[in-house]
């Protein structure tokens, strides 16, 4: 499961009960002018998470960022900015992200025990 941190997506299930409709993701206001990797690298901060968990149509995280200022800036994430283990990106030509779970821990490994 990944944050999609850029450019607004498309993107399609083919790993969940053979869903296969086209669902819009998009990243927040916050980060969708960051569209080359050099403006990623001067993000820092920190994510605050939701626990692994097996509901595959919620998240609730927030993405913590030091402004250029030094100020913090909270910015909250939730399942739109969600793309899950297996998506596979449709009608967008790249995407910059943060990978939250990984192995058994993401939504649709937990979600299928």
């Amino acid at each position: 499961m990944g944050m999609v941190f850029s450019h607004y997506q498309v993107y399609r299930f083919d790993t969940l009960c053979s869903e296969t409709n086209l669902k819009i993701k998009q990243a927040s206001v916050h980060t969708s002018s960051l569209t080359a990797p050099s403006l990623v690298n001067t993000l820092h901060g920190s994510l605050r998470s939701e626990q692994p968990n097996n509901s595959l149509y919620t998240y609730e995280g927030t993405l913590s960022l030091i402004t250029d200022q030094g100020m913090p800036k909270q910015v909250p994430l939730g399942p739109d900015q969600m793309l899950l283990r297996g998506a596979q990106i449709r009608n967008t030509p790249w995407v910059y992200g943060l990978t939250v779970f990984t192995g058994h821990e993401t939504k649709l490994m937990r979600n299928a025990t």
